[in-house]
């Protein structure tokens, strides 16, 4: 595959930052992982988690079209408030291998909750307990606000410290970006056979 093919699957945006810092993750007795480390009786593993991010969004293009069983929703066209009630979702992990979150059920089981909005401040925002937070491995996930025309896109999950918070970007930050990634995208595709 070359460089060219692999950039109209995937483009991240042009001001995309990330910064990792490496951080021990409890392992439960029960869980199976691969390089454990143990340290007192108690297992651990290494992760490299986001520690900072900047415009923490991009656009996958699939090569074919999927069947579609959901109704597309809008981006944002407000800001995202404190207090904002917003809904959550995301898949499950199954287990950590490697210090990555892998999804080993062959039909993971989407969740959904809701929240309220607990900081916002400007691209990103936050949600806490209680409420559904999204969780390791829902990077990418969505957040929607519920409005009376339908779900609106407010966030896209960046990370998360499991049980505490879940931080997300805010599309309407970057709506103009999306916007025009989503034009141009559409616009190839219309001109495919």
């Amino acid at each position: 595959m070359s460089s060219r093919a692999t950039l109209e699957w995937w483009r991240p945006h042009q001001d995309l930052k990330i910064v990792l810092k490496k951080k021990k993750l409890l392992v439960p007795p029960e869980a199976q992982v691969v390089h454990a480390i143990t340290e007192a009786e108690k297992r651990y593993i290494l992760l490299d988690v986001v520690a900072e991010s900047r415009a923490d969004l991009a656009i996958v293009v699939l090569p074919e079209p999927v069947e579609r069983r959901y109704s597309p929703v809008t981006i944002a066209k407000t800001d995202i408030l404190v207090k904002d009630s917003v809904v959550a979702a995301g898949y499950g992990a199954t287990a950590v291998k490697d210090g990555l979150v892998s999804f080993e059920d062959p039909k993971p089981i989407r969740r959904f909750g809701r929240n309220v909005v607990a900081t916002a401040n400007g691209e990103l925002f936050t949600i806490g307990l209680p409420g559904a937070l999204a969780l390791p491995g829902d990077s990418g996930g969505p957040c929607f606000r519920e409005e009376p025309a339908g779900l609106t896109l407010v966030g896209i999950s960046s990370r998360s410290v499991p049980g505490k918070k879940s931080t997300f970007t805010s599309t309407y930050r970057y709506r103009s970006w999306l916007e025009e990634e989503i034009r141009q995208v559409d616009s190839s595709n219309s001109n495919k056979p």
